[in-house]
């Protein structure tokens, strides 16, 4: 695993099933104010041509030095020149990761799924559900006493998301993160790049 390819700051999550015009306009004005990190999240069922969408991005993506990170698919990044990583939303079973790719895995208060982490040279651990979020009501609240658990176990990056916005952001001031992934809150919005740019101001804030 390199870890030097893998930076802090704004996780930007991606809706495929999106109109692809649409979703290439956003995510560009999005790269342009900066993220550390794009993934096109496992909503694939409305989209035609998975392969050649995920192509589109990464090459979007590759021109601003971005990585991309598929979500729960390992097939895809080996088929795909252009991703960069793959995140998963459980550990896996019987994968063997390709030498140089990125991997992240979504966790919430187990210290298990994070000593693995640990253990496996893991880049990043995302935990889910900071807050209440339509777009990630399948995971458990997290305990901040987890997340300061975490960073005295793990040493790779530390993402948080779940109904992150820039109103919630301040009620995390005092955890060890070193990033936060966002999903609506920038994609929805009526202005993505300026959402992008609020929260990287509050990131950065966090920051210092």
């Amino acid at each position: 695993m390199n870890r030097r390819r893998m930076k802090g700051g704004l996780y930007l999550v991606v809706d495929p099933s999106k109109s692809e015009i649409e979703l290439i306009s956003a995510l560009n004005s999005v790269l342009e104010e900066g993220v550390c990190a794009v993934q096109l999240w496992d909503h694939w069922d409305q989209v035609e041509n998975p392969l050649a969408l995920i192509e589109k991005v990464g090459k979007l993506c590759g021109t601003f030095d971005v990585p991309l990170f598929i979500n729960n698919h390992p097939e895809w990044v080996e088929d795909c020149p252009s991703v960069s990583g793959i995140h998963f939303d459980e550990w896996p079973t019987d994968y063997a990761c390709p030498e140089g790719v990125l991997v992240g895995i979504t966790c919430t208060n187990e210290m298990e799924v994070i000593d693995r982490a640990e253990e496996n040279s893991i880049d990043y651990i995302s935990f889910c559900s900071m807050f209440p979020s339509s777009t990630s009501n399948s995971c458990e609240w997290v305990d901040h006493a987890s997340v300061h658990r975490a960073r005295e176990r793990f040493s790779g990056l530390i993402f948080l998301a779940g109904g992150i916005t820039p109103e919630t952001l301040p009620q995390l001031q005092t955890l060890p993160y070193d990033g936060i992934a966002v999903v609506s809150g920038i994609m929805s919005s009526d202005s993505p790049s300026e959402a992008a740019r609020i929260f990287n101001q509050k990131v950065k804030e966090h920051e210092n």
